[in-house]
């Protein structure tokens, strides 16, 4: 096998995984947002911990996205640093949510799982459009 098939070889492993990584957080970011849904209507501190687990099981999916994304970019230097993906919950949001358990800051974590479900959309899209 010469280089460049050895390049492009590399380069369908990495969207491969970087895909399987971003379809298992779309997974777990549509878990998250299910039981946001339902700690704002109803919830109380064990659908927080709920909540918090699958949007942690969605981060560390994105962690593993964004090794592949980056061998990605390096097989084919012309993609870009344009494929990114990110979720953020800061530590006081998270705490405000276990603590106070209230209607604006499960709005606000329900906002950011939101905000981290159309990036890995995204990033799904354009990895998809790589392949």
């Amino acid at each position: 096998m010469n280089t460049l098939e050895n390049d492009i070889t590399e380069a369908i492993f990495a969207a491969e995984d970087a895909l399987q990584h971003l379809y298992q957080a779309k997974t777990f970011l549509k878990k998250a947002r299910n039981w946001g849904i339902f700690d704002i209507v109803a919830g109380g501190f064990i659908t927080s911990i709920i909540k918090h687990k699958h949007i942690e099981n969605a981060q560390e999916e994105i962690r593993y996205a964004k090794t592949a994304l980056e061998n990605l970019t390096r097989e084919l230097q012309d993609v870009g640093d344009y494929i990114t993906v990110d979720i953020e919950i800061d530590t006081f949001a998270k705490v405000t949510d276990y603590l106070l358990d209230n209607f604006v800051s499960d709005i606000y974590v329900q906002s950011k799982i939101n905000n981290a479900s159309q990036q890995v959309d995204d990033a799904i899209y354009e990895t998809e459009k790589i392949l």
